[in-house]
This record gives structure tokens, sequence and C-alpha cells, in this order.
């Protein structure tokens, strides 16, 4: 008897309407985020030309993470990404989107952007850490990387640097 009460709660759940979450219903849940937590907010406001978005926002091929990158100094990718929880209504609109974990949070030296005859890109990365909310605090800030590479002033910008967006 549980298994079928399983069955049916699981497909009401996830078989409602078209069984597919729509483009409304993203844009609806990145919005969301931005009211619902700080660390979006704060990264989102502080570089307005970010590259953010849901990953697994179906649920279905892995937790769904709010992800922000953007470029610091034409040089560093920085990497921020928040498990998430997205809270629907009984007619699958977006309630609300809250943090359900810490936020991992990299940068990573870009060292080469390379544009193939093909049309492919290949981006070579050097050094990479795993940066603090502290420390992303003073990044923000500063709006540069010196507080974690020491030497990130001295560094040449890279070249086409926003494939590493992508």
């Amino acid at each position: 008897m549980r298994y079928i009460i399983s069955i049916v709660i699981g497909s009401l759940l996830f078989g409602c309407g078209s069984g597919k979450p729509n483009a409304n219903q993203y844009s609806s849940a990145l919005k969301a985020s931005i009211d619902g937590i700080t660390l979006a907010k704060q990264f989102e406001e502080a570089f307005p030309a970010s590259k953010v978005f849901i990953s697994h926002f179906d649920g279905r091929a892995g937790p769904r993470t709010w992800v922000g990158k953007t470029i610091i100094s034409q040089r560093f990718l920085l990497e921020v990404s928040i498990p998430i929880d997205i809270e629907f209504s009984t007619t699958w609109e977006v309630v609300r989107v809250s943090a359900r974990g810490l936020p991992k949070i990299a940068i990573y030296e870009v060292t080469r952007v390379e544009r193939r005859a093909d049309g492919t890109t290949s981006i070579g990365y050097g050094r990479g850490t795993q940066v603090t909310p502290d420390q992303l605090e003073v990044i923000i800030t500063n709006k540069n990387v010196s507080s974690i590479f020491a030497d990130s002033e001295q560094l040449q910008p890279i070249n086409n640097v926003d494939a590493a967006l992508e």
C-alpha cells in the first residue's frame, strides 16, 4: 500500500502539467533566487555582466544549483555554486527559491583562450583555489583577486577571456 501511495504522490509532484519546466518557470526561479538567496543577490549586484543560471532545473539529472560566473581582471574566472530548493505552488508557479546548503566558491586563472579553425574554443587554466565567503566579500569590494593571488595585478589580460563563461 505504501508503494502505491508513493507512486501516486510522486506522479502528482512530478507528472502534473507538461512534465517539463517551462521558460517562464525558469525565469521566475532565477528572479526568485535573487530575492531568496543573499549571496546570489550580492553576486549579481557586484557583477551585472556575469552569467547566471540554474543547473538541473527540472531536478531529474542532479541537484538544483544556482550558478554565477564572472570574469575578473580579464584573467580570472570566479564561479559561485549554491545548492537550492525551489518551492512551487499547486499550479506549478515558483513561490520561493532558497539555499539548501553551503555555497562552493572557486576562482581559476585563465591562461589561454584559443579559437580553433573549426569554430570550437580551447581554454587553458592555471592555478585555482576554493574561496571562503569572507574572501569573496573582499573580491567583491575590490573587484580584483589580489587578496587571493598576490601577483594578479602584474599579469597580462587574456584576449577573448569571456569564452570561459560558456
